[in-house]
């Protein structure tokens, strides 16, 4: 910057938000299975880290000199930051398989690492033989689901050990309720509910605390799946519904749509166990070719009671505001990559989201509606809310499409929330769902206490997203007199989401 003001002393200032930079590959085609399998490999990789970080606290679990396995967290780096290289994504018709073997390797690799330590933690705590030993993968207290029920207040990058004897915790809200009616399903814990046109499949309305009249603005369900195909538009309708109950544990409505050519998506609604949120999982199956450009992609509108004043969106590292008010072009070639001639699309409002969109009905400080997503990251803004982007084809694959996707989506109606709390809530409904396993048998009769937890950080508007431990050399470099007598360092990373200055108290056991 300072060598632009010597440059251009007069040069204006100009704002930008990051729906003026274009994200340069197209998102959402293929059901966005590269940036989910970079979203599920990295999770992986951080929950290894942290448990391994926490474990060699105690000296090294298995036989070898060094506590804390280096290589094989490195090596899996290695591969997941090979495979979320630009090409991997942009031309997936090309090189897509190598990246999908990259990922598979770097999830193998540090899950591996993360069931043998947590395995190793469950030998060591003094507990009674068969209780279970949950981890948290993240980074503040918090209840863990686990086996129909919640283990509460695991500490952050830490463990919990359930008695055998014990019944498990009900949620803090209380179970999910299931009423089917002629016309109409209805899933109800205490004031959030959620309403299903049965004939449909179509959400009606969802109530809550904050939403008492209803989140979704009238005339507008939720659920409408559509895509243009062939230049005309398709829609998906209902064909076939089911329920499944277990006790209150667990609750679902599943609807299964058919498109034209066999296309067909399945279609499953349910609650989060730990939040008041509306849980959506959708996965395609056989689904015809869509005309290609993000105009013509599978999407899911959203659109609330009110007209967005604004749109909060997040980033890593961040949150901020996106207008979303502008058209953009995108590119295609019409043939090889490199050599043939170019066509381009106007693709109307569009905006990214790393891992939430909020819709408010005022400004920051307002109601709104949050939807989170697991990796759907390409939206539309238009009048009414938003569009999530689901399942596209892209030209610069040449002739591969996959036909099959798989998404979650969780929308929750919500009162007043601070940035911090709004990617606490994203992070708990991703990152505290891992598609792994956290928890392992506890063998008991160990010296280990029954609860511990790595750290504990104690300020409003920081989160700590990351604990590993780093080699004896990366300190050594590090500025300071502390640097040399670093022998095993420990890395915290903490992000500060609001936007203010911040005074953290970091707590550390022993």
């Amino acid at each position: 910057m300072s060598l632009l003001r010597e440059l251009h002393p007069d040069a204006p200032a100009r704002r930008y938000s990051l729906d003026d930079v274009w994200h340069g590959v197209t998102l959402s085609k293929n059901g966005d299975y590269i940036p989910r399998y970079s979203r599920t490999a990295e999770e992986q990789l951080l929950s290894a880290e942290s448990v391994s970080a926490l474990a060699c606290l105690f000296g090294p679990p298995y036989a070898a000199a060094e506590p804390y396995p280096h290589q094989e967290l490195e090596e899996a780096w290695r591969d997941l930051l090979t495979a979320q290289h630009h090409e991997f994504h942009s031309g997936e018709g090309d090189n897509g398989a190598s990246g999908e073997r990259l990922f598979e390797r770097a999830i193998a690799t540090s899950s591996e690492v993360f069931a043998r330590t947590l395995e190793h933690l469950g030998r060591r705590v003094d507990a009674l033989e068969g209780s279970a030993i949950v981890f948290n993968t993240l980074g503040w207290t918090r209840d863990v689901v686990h086996d129909h029920g919640v283990v509460r207040s695991v500490p952050a990058y830490g463990y919990r050990v359930v008695d055998p004897y014990d019944e498990i915790e009900e949620p803090r809200l209380g179970r999910i309720e299931m009423r089917e009616e002629e016309a109409e399903f209805t899933l109800a814990r205490g004031n959030f509910e959620v309403r299903i046109d049965r004939a449909s499949g179509l959400v009606r309305q969802i109530f809550s605390r904050d939403w008492p009249d209803g989140i979704l603005g009238a005339g507008k369900p939720l659920g409408g799946l559509e895509m243009r195909r062939n230049r005309s538009l398709e829609r998906f309708e209902t064909v076939n519904e089911s329920s499944t109950e277990s006790s209150g544990d667990f609750a679902e409505f599943v609807f299964l749509r058919e498109g034209k050519a066999g296309s067909r998506i399945r279609v499953t609604y349910s609650m989060s166990m730990l939040h008041d949120a509306l849980w959506i999982r959708l996965q395609g199956e056989n689904v015809a070719r869509p005309d290609p450009g993000l105009a013509s992609a599978l999407g899911l509108a959203i659109r609330p009671v009110f007209r967005p004043a604004a749109l909060l969106h997040d980033h890593p590292y961040g949150t901020s505001e996106v207008t979303a008010e502008r058209n953009r072009v995108r590119k295609y070639p019409t043939g090889d990559a490199i050599s043939s001639s170019q066509v381009f699309e106007e693709v109307v409002r569009p905006f990214t989201a790393s891992s939430f969109v909020d819709l408010l009905e005022t400004d920051a400080a307002g109601r709104g509606l949050l939807v989170v997503h697991d990796g759907c990251q390409q939206f539309q803004r238009d009048t009414h809310g938003v569009r999530a982007l689901l399942h596209s084809c892209d030209l610069w694959d040449g002739d591969h499409y996959d036909n099959v996707f798989d998404a979650e989506l969780w929308l929750a109606p919500h009162a007043t929330l601070r940035p911090t709390e709004r990617m606490r809530l994203a992070m708990e409904c991703n990152l505290g769902s891992p598609r792994f396993e956290s928890f392992a048998s506890a063998l008991g009769g160990g010296d280990l206490p029954a609860t511990l937890g790595a750290l504990d950080v104690d300020a409003p508007n920081v989160l700590c997203t990351a604990f590993h431990r780093d080699r004896s050399a990366s300190a050594a470099s590090l500025a300071g007199s502390f640097a040399s007598a670093a022998t095993d360092p420990h890395v915290i990373r903490l992000v500060e989401f609001d936007g203010k200055p911040a005074e953290v108290t970091l707590r550390l056991p022993g």
